[in-house]
């Protein structure tokens, strides 16, 4: 029976979320399933470039880490079949190298095309299936929502209990959602808890928009709640006996682009504190991205910094690095860099969290 939390990230399949996966401390790897939700169309190359990651960042041989995976295609794309679907490549390839075992995954309204490749898929890598809930689907009535899932699981020949099913809030941000979405999912996990899946998780994202953030001033600290956080405590609280598991969107928005910033932005780092981000963005007063170095140091000293320092994540072994200017002759990273350290620190922190004190 398992009886710690597992953490389940929304990711997007770039580059430096596989950065932050491949360097997770091995205890780590049985409490996470990172759930990829790729938004695929004809005009980019969605798939080939996620492939690319997962070949270029490979995981440690023996690796207990499963993938999620999501292939949302918009309607303005026709799937034939199921050789046509993103889904299948994937999985395909998946199966053909020393890669993690996927685990597809659907929604009540996916198409048959996407069904029929998840049923493959889930036959092939024998690690079930993940169902993807939206709550703005259940408000008026959950039970039907329950009706329309176990259609979905007769049609990709799952049944209950081979089923991660998780609860989509999206983006969840101050008192007032987060009061409403409180008592919306309390009635949602009432309803779905009436049967017997292998896992119910809430999803939802509180970090906030980079609109938002380019209007902080600079070199200060600037706490913002985690309300993905404090929604997962609320609920569980008030469903004591219901078991959830623990699901968010990391150190970016819900709905942010699923792309490193393409010009140079100010040296940044959300760094996960408690049910708090502390964002620090820095103006640019020196060569390159050196100020990050700056940042660096005065996070290393200040009371954000863990008591574990450098051992608590790779990406905190990275910042003091920084903070020293002993990284590579000095170099103080970019974009991609600093969002794969953040998101390393986030994800070590939540599943240490959810281990020691039951919370994330």
């Amino acid at each position: 029976m398992r009886l710690l939390t597992l953490y389940i990230p929304i990711l997007k399949g770039l580059r430096w979320e596989f950065s932050a996966l491949a360097h997770l401390y091995p205890a780590t790897e049985h409490r996470i399933l990172p759930l990829f939700h790729l938004i695929h169309d004809q005009s980019r190359s969605v798939v080939p470039t996620f492939l690319k990651h997962l070949d270029h960042q490979p995981l440690e041989p023996g690796s207990a880490l499963d993938i999620a995976v999501e292939c949302h295609a918009p309607l303005t794309h026709q799937l034939r079949d199921l050789v046509h679907t993103p889904l299948f490549h994937i999985s395909q390839r998946c199966l053909a190298g020393d890669m993690p075992r996927v685990i597809p995954v659907l929604r009540p309204d996916s198409p048959a095309p996407t069904v029929a490749a998840a049923r493959h898929a889930a036959a092939q890598h024998r690690r079930g299936i993940c169902v993807r809930v939206a709550l703005h689907q259940m408000e008026a009535n959950p039970h039907h929502t329950v009706d329309h899932v176990r259609d979905l699981l007769e049609r990709a020949g799952q049944r209950p209990h081979n089923v991660r099913l998780i609860i989509d809030v999206g983006a969840v941000s101050g008192e007032t959602t987060l009061t409403t979405h409180t008592t919306l999912v309390v009635k949602a996990v009432q309803a779905l808890s009436e049967t017997d899946w292998q896992l119910l998780a809430v999803s939802s994202g509180a970090f906030p928009h980079p609109v938002e953030l380019a209007e902080l001033p600079r070199r200060q600290p600037h706490p913002y709640l985690r309300y993905d956080a404090s929604l997962w405590r609320r609920v569980t609280s008030e469903l004591p006996d219901s078991r959830l598991d623990f699901s968010d969107y990391g150190v970016v928005h819900p709905h942010r682009p699923p792309a490193a910033p393409s010009s140079a932005p100010d040296p940044f780092l959300a760094y996960t504190v408690g049910e708090q981000w502390q964002v620090r963005i820095y103006d640019r007063r020196l060569p390159g991205n050196d100020d990050f170095m700056t940042l660096c140091s005065e996070l290393t000293q200040s009371p954000d910094w863990p008591t574990a320092g450098a051992r608590t994540s790779w990406g905190d072994e990275e910042l003091l690095s920084c903070a020293r200017r002993t990284r590579g002759s000095g170099r103080a990273g970019g974009p991609s860099q600093w969002l794969a350290w953040a998101t390393s620190h986030h994800m070590e922190t939540v599943v240490q969290r959810l281990n020691r004190i039951g919370r994330p």
